[in-house]
């Protein structure tokens, strides 16, 4: 290196870099907590009926009502299948949540479906990351890489 040149001595203040570098190399635990946080985020919204734009969803047609065998006011969640199915994989540098359920894309996006796909859902998103989920994401990352 041509002209001034200056080297770090500080042994512990290294010491914590090289732990800060390591720690990020490996963000699973983070993402773990993230998706943790998601599925519990999600979970809240299946009980208030609420998009996580904080919207609340379509309230269900008359004919939907008087067909349900029980929770009769209740959307989408007259057997809790689709909300217990909500989870996460964290690996590597990446979290993924969501359902292995098929039915789970008609009830988010909304569509067509059912016998000729004569029933018409209405969009009620369940999934999603708003404002103060990214925050919590911010904060759980903060809160990892300061441990180091």
């Amino acid at each position: 290196m041509a002209g001034a040149r200056f080297e770090f001595q500080d042994k512990a203040v290294r010491k914590r870099l090289k732990k800060f570098i390591n720690r990020a190399g490996d963000m699973t635990p983070a993402l773990k907590s993230f998706g943790e946080h998601m599925v519990n985020v999600t979970e809240t919204r299946f009980k208030g009926e609420k998009a996580p734009s904080g919207a609340p969803w379509q309230p269900l047609k008359p004919a939907t009502r008087r067909s349900k065998k029980k929770n009769k006011d209740k959307i989408l969640t007259e057997y809790g299948r689709l909300r217990r199915s909500i989870i996460y994989r964290a690996k590597d540098q990446k979290v993924a949540f969501g359902t292995n359920k098929k039915y789970g894309a008609i009830h988010q996006f909304g569509g067509k479906a059912g016998r000729n796909r004569a029933a018409d859902i209405p969009a009620r998103p369940y999934l999603g990351i708003n404002s103060d989920d990214q925050a919590e994401w911010y904060q759980i990352l903060r809160d990892y890489l300061e441990e180091a």
